[in-house]
């Protein structure tokens, strides 16, 4: 009777520890997902960031285009006009000294 006891015992004990070798390895390949998770995250949170920034940036250059849109409407319009003693924008002075190397 004692040797089915031992044989019994040492059948559970090897059980045992092939659980705990299951439970180790599944929760070393949790650990790694959950590593690999995290930095996704973080890559995906930078991505939202940079889109973000990017839409500032888009929406900055519209604004700034639109208001050069507007100037040169009415830059337009003055001349179309005849009134040939008008201020000149800016942005086209600049260009005209770029244009004829700041003669």
């Amino acid at each position: 009777m004692s040797r089915y006891l031992i044989i019994g015992l040492l059948g559970a004990l090897c059980l045992s520890l092939g659980a705990v070798a299951v439970l180790q390895r599944t929760n070393a390949a949790l650990s790694d997902d959950n590593a690999r998770l995290s930095r996704s995250i973080v890559a995906l949170e930078e991505g939202a960031a940079l889109s973000r920034l990017a839409a500032e940036v888009a929406k900055a250059e519209a604004a700034r285009q639109q208001a050069r849109a507007k100037e040169y409407d009415a830059f337009r319009a003055s001349l179309m006009n005849g009134e040939q003693d008008a201020d000149l924008p800016d942005w086209f002075t600049a260009w005209l000294d770029d244009l004829l190397g700041g003669l």
